[in-house]
């Protein structure tokens, strides 16, 4: 019955995303928005997965993902190979992150340095997707404006 919306605290401009500095976290929870994190220490955040461990975060101003908890508070701060990042989903025990700067979908498990790229050459890719009946990742080229879809285990 939540809803987590992040706030990237970017705004278009003149030569690509500026920031705002209104970098956010919120949860909707029975018709109720709150914020669970408010702070430009938050990187941009953009990607939300919500898991048992709780709520997973990866950053478009900045190469983290990380754990955010009720309180606001990350942990499990980790390095990706490349920033610009937008969209996550879990593969099995691993995450799928998508790079802007990359140009590229990491695999990799939260707290690890060893993030690899499974998908390389894919400019600006979104949000993903992951069909886990047929181990598909499918991939929103935000500037493209196209969907490619990818097999990947």
């Amino acid at each position: 019955g939540k809803i987590y919306v992040s706030d990237s605290g970017l705004k278009a401009g003149a030569e690509g995303f500026e920031p705002t500095g209104t970098d956010a976290v919120y949860v909707i929870d029975k018709d109720k928005v709150k914020a669970i994190a408010k702070s430009k220490e938050l990187g941009g955040p953009n990607g939300l997965l919500s898991t048992d461990q709780g709520l997973l975060v990866v950053t478009f101003g900045s190469n983290e993902l990380f754990r955010l908890d009720d309180k606001g508070m990350r942990h499990d701060i980790t390095k990706l190979p490349q920033g610009g990042l937008d969209g996550i989903v879990t593969v099995g025990d691993s995450l799928l992150v998508s790079s802007w700067q990359g140009s590229a979908v990491y695999k990799g498990k939260l707290g690890s340095d060893k993030f690899e790229a499974v998908l390389t050459g894919v400019k600006t890719p979104a949000d993903i997707g992951y069909d886990t009946k047929r181990s598909r990742v499918l991939l929103p080229r935000f500037m493209e404006n196209a969907v490619e879809i990818y097999d990947v285990k």
